[in-house]
């Protein structure tokens, strides 16, 4: 585990000590994004709420899309799956048509040999 750091976010204007591991250019990504969604809320709506109904709203709406990312992530990953299980049996379907192609080839070459000998007045036993 790495050290622990000791930062202070400010979302809607409060600041809020945090200690996190996370460097401080992540945090400050956060605290940005935060902020962003914050304003972006005011600006829909016009109104200005207490900081508690305003940290309330912005973790609703986070957690709206956290849960729509993850179904996301999970309806990508059954496809990638599937995609996954297709390519196998393309992949065992391929190495077993190579199979065969090398038998056909040799059954050529043992015929061309055949014909090579019968033109030449031998027999092809």
């Amino acid at each position: 585990m790495g050290e622990r750091k000791k930062y202070t976010l400010t979302l809607n204007g409060t600041k809020y000590p945090i200690s996190t591991e996370e460097p401080e250019e992540y945090i400050r990504r956060i605290e940005f994004f935060l902020n962003s969604r914050i304003q972006n809320a005011k600006d829909k709506t016009g109104m200005i709420y207490s900081d508690s109904i305003t940290l309330a709203l912005l973790s609703i709406e986070v957690a709206d899309s956290l849960f729509k990312t993850q179904k996301q992530f999970n309806e990508l990953k059954a496809e990638t799956n599937k995609l996954l299980e297709k390519y196998d049996e393309l992949s065992a379907q391929h190495d077993s048509n190579c199979a065969e192609i090398d038998e056909l080839e040799n059954e050529i070459r043992e015929l061309r040999e055949k014909i090579l000998i019968l033109k030449l007045g031998g027999t092809a036993d």
